[in-house]
Formats: structure tokens, C-alpha cells, sequence
């Protein structure tokens, strides 16, 4: 909703000041909310990694291994979701001609 707003602003060339504050504003957000999904992911990350090390000192009980087994399940479906997000944002900007001959042309 307010990318549909800011594109309307900016798109008719009407209030450059209000687009710029729209801008800033969706820029402080998106690395509010990184940072979040980061700090959560690094500490389900973090307690998987001391559930594998504890698991091979002395073994885990029914509860961790429970635990451990969702943490995982979570892990991976976000990785995929941000790697599958990531694939669909690829852009080919040259042919595999064109790539082809600037391949050829910087190993000359």
C-alpha cells in the first residue's frame, strides 16, 4: 500500500518533498524488520547449533529432539522461502550471445 502510494506521487510529479520522506520512511522499515527476521533467525540458528554440540557431548532428551526437529523444520523453510524469493527477483539482462562474447572479450 505505500509503494502504491509513493509510485502514484511520484509517477504524476507531484510533491517530490512528501516522495522522498515516503522513500526514506520505506527504507527505515524494510531494515527495522531485516534486522528482526535476522536477530530471530540468528537465535534459532544459535539454539540448533547448541542442540547439535550437546547432542553429540551427552545426547538430547525427547523434549529437545522435539525441539530441535521443529527449529530445523523452521531454519529451512524460511531459507528456502528467501532463496526461492531471491530466484523469482532474477533479472537476465544480456542473451547468452551477448554473454557469450563478453566472456570471450575479457579473456582476450
Amino acid at each position: 500500500m505505500i509503494k502504491d502510494l509513493y509510485n502514484n506521487f511520484f509517477d504524476s510529479g507531484e510533491h517530490p518533498r512528501i516522495c522522498h520522506l515516503l522513500n526514506q520512511r520505506i527504507d527505515e522499515t524494510t531494515k527495522q524488520l531485516r534486522k528482526h527476521i535476522n536477530s530471530k533467525n540468528k537465535k534459532k540458528l544459535d539454539r540448533i547449533n547448541f542442540l547439535a554440540k550437546k547432542n553429540k557431548e551427552e545426547g538430547l532428551t525427547k523434549e529437545e529432539l522435539a525441539e530441535r526437529e521443529v527449529l530445523r523444520k523452521e531454519y529451512l523453510e524460511n531459507f528456502r522461502a528467501h532463496f526461492r524469493s531471491r530466484l523469482e527477483n532474477v533479472r537476465v539482462v544480456h542473451t547468452q550471445e551477448e554473454y557469450d562474447e563478453l566472456v570471450k572479450k575479457n579473456n582476450n
